[in-house]
């Protein structure tokens, strides 16, 4: 089934208030969802390839960075972390939480820095 059928039926039965999909099968869902994430593949393999986006304008060294992580300790290995989980895009433990000097605490899981240093 045709992706613009499938929203007219959407916008239709929510119009009349019925539920809009009493006659689509599974196998229309997945048409629809793979449709959807075809894009979403282009787009993140686009930003993970060698050319890839990167979260500053500087040129990073991961792997550099992963043998000095690896190798050190206290406020080192806290600063080349929150260098690591920047510069790859990683989730911060706290989402708005903010480097500052001194911290003892990395913002970044340490398994997901060991995971991003484990695949250099």
């Amino acid at each position: 089934m045709h992706m613009g059928i499938l929203v007219e039926r959407l916008a239709v039965g929510v119009a009349r208030g019925t539920h809009p999909v009493g006659d689509w099968t599974p196998l229309d869902v997945v048409a629809m969802s793979h449709r959807c994430l075809g894009p979403a593949l282009v787009i993140t393999a686009l930003l993970s390839g060698p050319g890839g986006v990167r979260a500053s304008g500087t040129s990073h060294d991961t792997r550099h960075d992963c043998r000095l992580w690896s190798n050190s300790h206290g406020l080192e290995r806290v600063e080349i972390a929150n260098r690591l989980g920047a510069a790859n895009l990683l989730t911060k433990v706290h989402n708005f939480a903010v480097a500052t000097p001194g911290d003892t605490r990395s913002l970044y899981s340490s398994s997901d820095i060991r995971r991003l240093c484990a695949l250099q």
